[in-house]
């Protein structure tokens, strides 16, 4: 990696409380070796909602928010800000106006104009036929995704030490369904009964987290068939008052399993070199989730659920291009 355009406390890293949005955004200041970035919360305000088109200055934000990030007094303005969702890509381009020497780099699309960023990163599944792109477009496979190993052996040895389960450990990841990629209550019952057929045959302990996207019944669901397990598990649900153990599950696991319903789960998964399995409805609409998902398994990255074994995954993608292009926007 070539030096840093700029110091740690010159690097702004938006995040919200759209959490695969966020990681993306941690995702792209670790890719770039910028993993001591400061991160900027941001709070919106009742306008937050609002199409982009619709927003001016730091409408979206609280005041707070805003008087935090930009007081009258800054000693060290920021050099990059990193953002990812148009929610956050609105509140980018408003601080480049407030700090016009900042380069701005874009996960996902902003929703806004795209000459405001030095660089945008686009999902290879959502670039549209037919259309040019400027050049400071950069189109990668799948979500960004970046977790430290370090971090994540760590995150795994606390929850073994707090679990004390036994190995081996298949982590399962249960989303929802989207508008296009549906999960039904039909679906969860598949999915399910595979999962344990396999988890008796190895004798694994199984970790389960539900997310966001968990409809009710679903979780109502998975509820009922939790005292019938015979073997060993633990289940996080999403929104519970327990810290969030994902990265704990990602490090614990042999394999892991995930729903098609979230392109960044799936990317993060397949970014830890284990053995990926994933459920895709066999009828599953064609749609970006499902295009994504079987681009896995034709490169070797994942496979449809089915028996659960040992294999080498291949990598979802390399970044050393998307790194070059970056730096190379930023000297502009």
């Amino acid at each position: 990696m070539e030096q840093s355009p700029a110091k740690p406390q010159e690097i702004w890293v938006l995040v919200d409380n759209y959490i695969g949005n966020s990681n993306q955004a941690r995702a792209l200041a670790g890719i770039m070796g910028w993993s001591e970035a400061v991160e900027q919360k941001l709070e919106y305000s009742i306008y937050g909602a609002l199409p982009n088109i619709l927003q001016f200055g730091f409408s979206s934000i609280t005041q707070n928010c805003a008087s935090r990030m930009c007081p009258k007094t800054n000693i060290c303005p920021p050099k990059i800000i990193i953002s990812a969702g148009r929610r956050a890509g609105h509140v980018a381009t408003a601080l480049k106006r407030h700090y016009p020497r900042a380069k701005l780099l874009q996960v996902l699309n902003p929703e806004c104009s795209l000459q405001h960023f030095a660089a945008i990163i686009l999902p290879e599944h959502d670039r549209k036929p037919n259309q040019r792109y400027p050049s400071n477009v950069i189109f990668v496979p799948g979500a960004l995704a970046h977790f430290d190993s370090g971090v994540l052996t760590i995150a795994a040895q606390e929850l073994q030490t707090s679990l004390k389960l036994k190995s081996p450990y298949i982590t399962l990841l249960i989303g929802g369904g989207t508008p296009n990629t549906p999960f039904t209550r039909h679906e969860f019952i598949d999915m399910w009964n595979t999962v344990i057929e396999n988890a008796e045959r190895l004798q694994a302990s199984l970790l389960i987290s539900t997310s966001r996207r968990t409809a009710p019944d679903i979780l109502s669901m998975l509820e009922a068939e939790l005292p019938k397990l015979k073997i060993p598990y633990y289940c996080y649900t999403y929104g519970s008052e327990e810290i969030n153990p994902y990265k704990g599950m990602l490090g614990l696991a042999n394999y892991l399993v995930a729903t098609a319903d979230s392109v960044s789960m799936c990317s993060e998964c397949c970014s830890t070199g284990k053995p990926v399995y994933i459920y895709l409805a066999s009828n599953a609409p064609v749609s970006k989730h499902r295009r994504f998902v079987e681009s896995l398994f034709a490169n070797g990255a994942a496979r449809p659920l089915g028996a659960i074994e040992q294999f080498e995954s291949a990598t979802i993608q390399s970044y050393a291009e998307m790194q070059r292009t970056i730096l190379c926007q930023l000297s502009l």
